[in-house]
């Protein structure tokens, strides 16, 4: 039933005089108390036509900023306080706003959709001249394959040389990466962390850092983390029954029965040979032929029992041919695996932003 435009009128009036819940009024007092609700405040006010006071607004809301307010709105105020103030001839002022932007994120430029191209030749012209540097990374990410590589992406005011670290973290800090650039405004850095010629990065924290004189850097923290790799298991040593054996029993030593009876003949003939004829020397010759004939018999003995061992070269060379190849294999397995560990995938994501 339609109601007469009376009644619809009161009950405008009731709705607009209720009470606001008390959820809403504190959101609403949150929001109007908030960097950003006043931020909004500011803006409106310099669309508003009145650009002196949205100025004045906009200086006073930045002088009572905290360490707390977000970085992003704080490159809001600053672009729009330089594009009002470059708009009141007040071109320093606006130099100086654009600089702190920078300063506060190298990445932020000013929208050509909404930002005529003066206020981009200016913001150009004081990015030159501002030093500053940022680094930004991707949340996270998955290289799964040797050819990827981790985009790094980096921006400077004014252009410089930067130098980017990849350091492992806890009691032994060390760089295990270290790439140096030139940056003219921003650049994205491909970073080889999956494979290629060097080590992949094991699981753990890194911290990535980025430094530029005088004194700048740019730090951010990443966790890594590796797939567990599917290994070739190593090949153990050849059984030992599959070796030949190296050396045999050589030839009877003949010089040991010559050298032997030499020596034997020597003892026997050498006591009569000194003996003195007027002293009866009966025992000593019979000691000397004993001695002579002992050494004969260890000489006719050393020729079956002091036979050298004589190396088999055709098993040496066969056992040496046994060893080789079981190293070579061993060897391919070890390649294998070293590669199957650089192409394990890859998980980073950052810690802090």
């Amino acid at each position: 039933m339609r109601l007469p435009p009376a009644v619809r009128l009161c009950s405008a009036l009731l709705a607009l005089c209720a009470p606001v819940p008390a959820v809403g009024l504190r959101s609403m007092l949150a929001q109007e108390l908030s960097f950003e609700g006043r931020l909004e405040r500011a803006l409106l006010v310099l669309d508003s036509t009145e650009t002196e006071r949205g100025v004045d607004s906009l200086r006073a809301l930045l002088r009572q900023a905290g360490p707390e307010t977000a970085s992003r709105s704080l490159v809001r105020a600053h672009l729009h306080l330089a594009a009002a103030s470059w708009a009141l001839g007040l071109r320093d002022s606006a130099l100086h706003h654009l600089g702190a932007m920078v300063r506060l994120n190298p990445f932020a430029v000013p929208d050509p959709d909404l930002f005529n191209p003066e206020i981009q030749t200016a913001y150009r012209q004081a990015r030159r001249i501002t030093p500053a540097l940022a680094i930004r990374l991707p949340g996270d990410t998955s290289l799964s394959a040797e050819p990827d590589r981790y985009l790094v992406a980096l921006a400077v005011g004014e252009p410089r040389s930067v130098v980017l670290t990849v350091e492992t973290t806890g009691p032994s800090e060390a760089a295990v990466l270290e790439v140096q650039t030139h940056v003219d405004s921003t650049m994205t850095l491909p970073l080889a962390l999956l494979g290629g010629t060097r080590e992949p990065l094991e699981s753990g924290v890194y911290r990535i850092r980025v430094k530029a004189p005088p004194g700048l850097e740019a730090v951010q923290l990443v966790r890594v983390s590796r797939s567990p790799v599917d290994t070739v298991p190593w090949e153990p040593a050849p059984d030992s029954g599959l070796f030949r054996p190296e050396m045999r029993r050589g030839p009877p030593a003949l010089w040991s029965a010559v050298a032997g009876v030499l020596l034997g003949a020597a003892a026997a003939a050498l006591p009569s040979a000194i003996a003195n004829s007027d002293i009866p020397s009966k025992p000593t010759v019979s000691a000397g032929l004993g001695m002579g004939l002992g050494m004969v018999a260890g000489g006719i003995a050393g020729v079956f029992f002091g036979r050298r061992d004589v190396l088999i070269p055709e098993n040496q060379q066969f056992n040496r041919r046994l060893v080789e190849a079981w190293q070579a294999r061993n060897e391919a397995i070890a390649q294998e695996n070293a590669r199957r560990r650089q192409r394990a995938p890859m998980r980073i994501w950052v810690m802090s932003q």
